[in-house]
């Protein structure tokens, strides 16, 4: 619901001036390898790859994670993120990430095929959002939003 609401903030944002409220960077097409062209080709998920992933702090997008997506917004960023690991790899991995570099770990759940991590540092929230891919649940993506807190 806190995703469906920042997308709903996001949209509005901005009306009745003459400057945009979000700034989008949509995929390119690919440069290069980045490890996640198996993954893409077997289950059937999109080729796109952001030209701007750096919008991603590294602790969000380890290695041979793709950012598919990547939004920048007054306020933070909105992101899509594709992992060549199982949600439960990757919520790990993102929970002791979230600890190494400062981070308070909110509301956190893991079901096995999709998972929830909030995260506060710095003055900001990070929600993330985990889900197997469809075709090859040994794979995952996630939604990032980062805002204030």
């Amino acid at each position: 619901m806190a995703a469906s609401a920042v997308a709903c903030a996001a949209a509005f944002a901005g009306c009745g001036d003459d400057r945009p409220a979000a700034e989008t960077t949509s995929a390119s097409p690919p440069k290069g390898r980045d490890g996640l062209e198996a993954v893409v080709r077997r289950c059937s998920v999109s080729a796109e790859r952001s030209p701007t992933p750096d919008v991603v702090p590294i602790q969000w997008r380890p290695p041979k994670a793709r950012v598919v997506q990547a939004t920048r917004t007054d306020e933070g960023y909105t992101a899509r993120v594709l992992f060549n690991h199982s949600v439960t790899f990757v919520y790990e991995a993102l929970r002791r990430a979230a600890a190494d570099t400062g981070g308070e770990i909110g509301a956190s759940e893991n079901e096995g095929r999709d998972a929830e991590l909030e995260i506060e540092r710095n003055g900001e929230r990070t929600e993330i959002r985990l889900s197997a891919l469809r075709a090859c649940p040994q794979y995952s993506q996630a939604t990032i939003v980062q805002e204030p807190a």
